[in-house]
């Protein structure tokens, strides 16, 4: 079945190949600071948390897409950082794909996802089509997020989680050193990215390895930014003044 969607009605994603694969951990995202109605910087937000307020995940057109089985869609997308969050029932896995109007190279965004996940990626301001197979029922929480100013952090700031999590928004036009701790035997990896953006643009992979870690890294992404981290284990992350 084949759906168009525009911007009012349904909102999707573009994606990077990196974040393929999901885990169920982003729920137990414990911010480090007074977070949500402050103007506090030091505790960054978890995204996951946004999607009861009053502009869901700082978006004015975010959409929950709930169907059964293999289906396709259309999506004019603003271009810029998207959130995917993914849940599914069936005995399979669920696997999504998404290639712009055009294209004969479609991007993986999920591959094999058996229960639940969250993932952040990067896209270009241009018309996708979405391709999802599963084999039971599946939905799909999708935004772009664009911050008010009285909701975005300034380093120093920090926040502490298990499992994949996406955090922000974070100020980093005057640079961030960025300090990173994972505690697990798996893979570990934080990519950054611009909150806002019409062409094509690269997130940057701050940290990417396996097992225990301890790191820092300045990074090179200037303007209001979210940090997604993918990892089974217990992490800490700091911003500061570079």
């Amino acid at each position: 079945m084949s759906k168009p969607m525009d911007r009012r009605g349904y909102l999707l994603f573009g994606a990077a190949a990196m974040c393929a694969g999901l885990t169920s951990g982003f729920r137990e995202f414990e911010p480090s600071g007074p977070i949500g109605r402050t103007r506090d910087a030091s505790g960054l937000l978890s995204i996951a948390d946004l999607g009861n307020r009053e502009r869901p995940y700082f978006d004015d057109d975010p959409v929950t897409v709930s169907e059964t089985g293999d289906d396709s869609m259309a999506f004019d997308s603003d271009g810029g950082f998207t959130m995917v969050s993914a849940d599914h029932d069936g005995e399979g896995g669920l696997s999504i794909t998404a290639s712009e109007t055009g294209s004969s190279d479609p991007v993986t965004v999920v591959e094999g996802a058996s229960d639940t996940g969250l993932q952040g990626m990067a896209m270009t301001a241009a018309t996708y089509t979405v391709d999802v197979a599963a084999d039971g029922d599946w939905s799909l929480t999708l935004a772009q997020p664009r911050s008010p100013a009285g909701e975005i952090r300034e380093p120093p700031a920090r926040a502490v989680g298990t499992g994949d999590a996406i955090v922000g928004p974070l100020d980093t036009t005057n640079g961030a050193l960025v300090s990173a701790e994972h505690d697990g035997d798996g893979p570990f990896s934080v990519t950054l990215f611009l909150e806002a953006g019409t062409g094509v643009f690269d997130p940057e992979t701050l940290f990417e390895t396996v097992g225990e870690f301890e790191e820092s890294a300045r990074t090179s992404v200037a303007g209001v930014a979210w940090a997604a981290v993918r990892t089974a284990g217990s992490w800490t992350l700091s911003f500061d003044v570079p």
